[in-house]
């Protein structure tokens, strides 16, 4: 039953006559409150109304403030004059006097709980002392990219793990950590700070400091640029590696700084997804996508598509974020399109294969080979990185007579079964083709008929008996036939080889053609080019930063900088880096302040994405096959401790304790 209900029925006796004393004329009514125009009875006559009226307005004072039922304030809407009426009461300033004494007293060890303040004091102490080792545990093994836990997550276990047995460790060579053990052991501590749970926080937090950092030094430069890269991890699930790079003025040191951020599980390799999940995790690290001035990728359609690519969708999001493809990419394609051009040279990497699959498939087989070659083994081929196939090469290149050594020794050999020895036999067959030893004309030629010929091999190609078509009279007659044996081998290989090296360079680097058009004469700004030319190219590049009516430069201010900059700067400091750092030592920022903006800017722009590969190298340390079940944020930031290792060095270790400490808000305060 709501108040109103309580007085619709009350009868309520009214006079006729007028109203002179309201205190006496209130008296008739039972309960309600007047002020409180929802609890009027619902029968009231004109003799009520004269009574409110002649109250008047309501006066509050802190004495029928409306109570609770444990007698405290419960009026939030006039709670801004209670405190005011609190704070100038006489019982507000004895309590504040008597705090105030108090608080000097414990400082000034004069109070009566000056032993316990002490023993506080103490406790607190230690278990910083104990956090701030346990911090360092995770670190080292972070930085170590080992294990955690093992198949016991109890001390003075076996296959407890690398942390509790660096605890374990510890104790036996620290007092403090040592006491914590004997606590433990001893009083059943339910206050440890070594459970799994605990481990997880730890590295969360330092891993959070850390991007802290980064997001703070990236905050100070402004513009940044995004490197990323992926690739599919021990459990096949396709991981992004996020790099940021950025100047950094470190100590007045201007250095470029490429910083990772994190793993990020990639569900669909589309250009739309990934660009949403690059969005989502600039916003996470609060990073402006419209301050970003570059972006860095493989030579993946979904990453550099013109339309559907995700440098296409930021592109059109934020016209300023220019897309530079990797560079080391873009040669190890060139070295692809080459090496796979023509017959002959996918049937030369298949013999190189072979050779090392017949000497690494055995013990002595190994050995036999590491008897003839004393410098160089054999290396495999690599499906990915087609450089690595020089190195194949080289091995067999400058010791081809060793080689085919080792495998005529292994073709007559006893030891090995029928199989093998036939295997190294027609490899060294192989081997005695003059054709695979010639890597070019001209110079190469004759140095590949030298080596030809210091083996003992006659230094010319064998001809091949060619199949003639039957002719008509009325059809051209082929002459191809005719040529010779070592022609046809420049025609189907060596020119083929080389326009296909021409043609996939044309193509891939193109973009560093543009780039080159756009930011060539910030390159040497000791010898600009003339004055009209300069002025055309600052125009440009005026137009590539510029959004609308917004724009990071002025063309024609950056002109006459570049002309006053250009006479002052030392010589050997024309390069973007140098000069940056010169007009930064020498306080020139609000001189030339658009040549400080495009140097940066320059500077900013990725070259390759080798960041995102290494980080590669370290998930792959990590996320081992034993520890394959490791979650995605867990993976993310024991990569950032492991990559980032300098900074996490840095953390303040007393902040972060604090910070841990009222993160679980536990007994122990610090």
């Amino acid at each position: 039953m709501n108040n109103k209900s309580a007085f619709v029925n009350k009868t309520v006796e009214m006079s006729d006559k007028p109203v002179t004393d309201v205190s006496k004329s209130v008296a008739f009514i039972s309960q309600p409150d007047l002020f409180d125009p929802y609890l009027w009875p619902d029968n009231r006559q004109n003799n009520l109304i004269d009574i409110v009226i002649k109250m008047g307005p309501r006066e509050i004072n802190e004495d029928i403030y409306p109570k609770d039922e444990n007698n405290r304030n419960n009026d939030w809407k006039h709670m801004t004059t209670i405190l005011i009426s609190h704070e100038k009461s006489p019982e507000h300033f004895t309590a504040y006097k008597k705090w105030h004494e108090c608080e000097l007293k414990l400082n000034l060890g004069r109070c009566i709980d000056n032993d316990l303040q002490r023993v506080m004091n103490t406790e607190v102490q230690y278990w910083k002392s104990i956090l701030e080792r346990l911090i360092s545990i995770t670190l080292y093994l972070s930085k170590h990219n080992l294990a955690f836990r093992g198949s016991s997550d109890k001390l003075f276990e076996r296959n407890n793990g690398n942390y509790l047995g660096l605890v374990e460790l510890l104790g036996k060579y620290d007092n403090n950590m040592k006491e914590h053990l004997n606590r433990i052991t001893t009083q059943k501590l339910n206050l440890a700070y070594y459970s799994k749970d605990i481990q997880n926080e730890l590295i969360n937090l330092m891993a959070s400091k850390v991007l802290e950092i980064i997001q703070q030094k990236v905050q100070v430069a402004k513009y940044f640029s995004v490197i990323l890269d992926c690739t599919p991890d021990v459990s096949h699930s396709e991981k992004m590696s996020f790099t940021i790079r950025f100047v950094d003025e470190n100590n007045g040191n201007l250095q470029v700084a490429e910083h990772f951020i994190g793993f990020r599980e990639v569900s669909e390799s589309t250009g739309e997804s990934l660009t949403e999940l690059l969005l989502k995790t600039l916003k996470e690290n609060n990073l402006d996508i419209m301050n970003c001035r570059g972006q860095g990728y493989d030579n993946g359609a979904n990453m550099k598509g013109h339309k559907k690519g995700v440098q296409a969708r930021i592109l059109a999001l934020n016209p300023k974020a220019a897309f530079m493809p990797c560079g080391c990419h873009s040669l190890n394609l060139v070295i692809s399109d080459a090496a796979s051009q023509s017959k002959e040279s996918i049937t030369l990497f298949g013999i190189v294969q072979r050779i090392f699959v017949l000497f690494s498939a055995s013990v002595y087989r190994w050995q036999v080979l590491k008897s003839h070659l004393p410098n160089l083994t054999v290396k495999p081929l690599c499906t990915t990185r087609w450089e690595s196939r020089i190195d194949s090469v080289k091995a067999i290149r400058y010791q081809t007579k060793e080689v085919y050594d080792a495998l005529i020794e292994v073709a007559e050999s006893s030891k090995a079964d029928a199989g093998t020895r036939n295997e190294a036999s027609s490899l060294g067959n192989q081997l005695l083709d003059f054709k695979y030893r010639e890597t070019g004309y001209a110079d190469a030629s004759n140095s590949s008929r030298e080596k030809a010929e210091s083996l003992g091999i006659d230094p010319i190609i064998k001809e091949v008996r060619v199949r003639r078509k039957k002719t008509f009279f009325d059809e051209n007659t082929d002459q191809d036939f005719l040529i010779s044996a070592e022609e046809r081998f420049k025609r189907e290989f060596f020119y083929t080889l080389v326009d296909t090296v021409r043609e996939s360079i044309k193509e891939r680097f193109t973009q560093f053609e543009n780039h080159k058009q756009l930011w060539g004469f910030l390159y040497n700004l000791e010898k600009l080019p003339s004055s009209e030319y300069l002025l055309a190219c600052c125009k440009d590049l005026h137009g590539a930063l510029s959004e609308g009516d917004s724009a990071d430069i002025n063309s024609v201010e950056l002109y006459s900088e570049l002309k006053h900059l250009s006479s002052l700067l030392p010589i050997g400091k024309g390069s973007p880096k140098s000069a940056l750092q010169f007009i930064h030592d020498m306080k020139l920022v609000d001189i030339f302040p658009y040549t400080w903006i495009s140097l940066r800017i320059l500077l900013t722009i990725p070259v390759t994405v080798a960041s995102g590969e290494r980080s590669f190298s370290k998930l792959k340390l990590i996320k081992t096959y034993l520890r394959s079940s490791m979650t995605d944020d867990r993976l993310s930031l024991l990569a950032i401790l492991s990559i980032e290792n300098d900074l996490a060095q840095k953390v303040n270790y007393e902040e972060a304790i604090k910070q841990f400490s009222e993160l679980k808000a536990r007994k122990v305060k610090f």
